[in-house]
């Protein structure tokens, strides 16, 4: 693995992924070697062998939230990422990673609501915890984003747009509407 990462840092990826295959072969086919195979194939360009490899995580260790994630990470539709950030929730509902990948391929306001529970359900299991209150202060983040400018604008402010009228005081006020939810200093730099 050690050597597999070396040429990979160096732009060596067909060595990477020889050496991956090595590791996945001397292991027995264990976990981490098999995670390493589907990120090397994937810096190599081939999409579809990374996502076999992280099927193949799936079907070896079913109860590994981190296989879901990478599976997720390889899925083509985001309808099969987000089904499988959900597997890797359902194992661990603290997997950061799982919470992270869920906010980026949520594409509607009720995925976002989601998420942003989630987040905050991982944020209360511990809340000193800083990687936890970055998430979740993301997510918020977006939601409100994404509520307050995103779905005006396709429910309101598209006819603005194209009528020319969307830019100048329409804009400003929204802008400002946005601005004033946030807060005056963010909660992870108290």
């Amino acid at each position: 693995r050690i050597l597999g990462s070396w040429h990979g840092a160096h732009g060596r990826h067909a060595e990477a992924v020889a050496r991956a295959g090595d590791a996945v072969r001397l292991s027995g086919g264990d976990a981490i070697s098999l995670l390493y195979l589907s990120h090397a194939k994937q810096d190599a360009g081939d999409a579809t062998g990374a996502r076999i490899a992280a099927e193949r995580i799936v079907a070896g260790f079913p109860d590994w939230p981190d296989g879901f994630v990478r599976l997720a990470e390889t899925r083509h539709s985001p309808e099969e990422a987000v089904a499988a950030y959900r597997e890797a929730l359902r194992l661990d509902p603290h997997c950061d990673s799982a919470l992270a990948g869920l906010a980026g391929t949520s594409g509607s306001l009720a995925q976002y609501r989601e998420t942003v529970s989630l987040a905050w359900s991982s944020l209360r299991s511990d809340p000193t915890d800083k990687a936890r209150q970055r998430l979740f202060a993301r997510s918020a983040w977006i939601f409100l984003a994404l509520s307050r400018i995103v779905a005006p604008l396709h429910d309101e402010a598209l006819g603005r747009f194209v009528d020319g009228t969307y830019a100048g005081s329409y804009q400003d006020a929204l802008v400002a509407e946005f601005t004033a939810l946030l807060p005056s200093t963010p909660s992870w730099q108290h």
